[in-house]
């Protein structure tokens, strides 16, 4: 979805080949966590997400005076509602992350502005990809990394007893079973 006065969200496709369905949805919501938690960690940096824009434009002084105690950090929480509008929601190749037109009018109209750089400042702060953009590599790697994880101990689902329950855990199980206890 490219960014709208009404949607500010960006569709990620991901690799879940492979996957059973309740592995793959296992897959999407923890791609959802990575990916908001990056999201926020930049902005709490004064950093974009995307990839190629590097750092925000510092506040300026009067402005950082005026509305923040002089902090020049441009993190994009000034009262905080529209960073808590960012959510995921889960789609059938992957996730669409955001701001939603579920979100309250004046939260998509900031996150718009912010990300389109039409604000009342002029200056854009993408924090959501366009349609042509992508996150930084490095989250993407985090999600690839999190996705093999799933798909490895999908793999290793042929485990023997010893191998998930310690020797205690196993001597308790037998002790119970020869007693006759259930």
């Amino acid at each position: 979805m490219p960014i709208t006065k009404d949607q500010s969200t960006k569709k990620i496709n991901l690799n879940l080949s492979g996957l059973t369905e309740d592995q793959k949805q296992l897959a999407k919501e923890r791609a959802g966590e990575i990916i908001i938690d990056y999201i926020q960690e930049s902005l709490d940096q004064g950093k974009s997400p995307v990839k190629g824009f590097g750092r925000f434009k510092r506040l300026s002084a009067q402005y950082a005076n005026d509305f923040k105690g002089g902090d020049r950090n441009p993190d994009l929480f000034l009262d905080g509602d529209m960073r808590e509008q960012i959510e995921f929601k889960t789609t059938s190749t992957g996730i669409e992350v955001g701001i939603f037109d579920s979100a309250p009018k004046i939260d998509r109209l900031k996150a718009s502005g912010h990300n389109r750089g039409d604000s009342a400042s002029k200056v854009q702060r993408r924090f959501i990809p366009s349609p042509n953009q992508k996150f930084d590599d490095s989250v993407m790697r985090e999600i690839n990394s999190e996705i093999n994880d799933i798909r490895q101990a999908s793999e290793s689902d042929d485990l023997q007893p010893s191998e998930i329950f310690t020797d205690d855990a196993l001597d308790s199980i037998i002790l119970r079973i020869l007693s006759g206890e259930s």
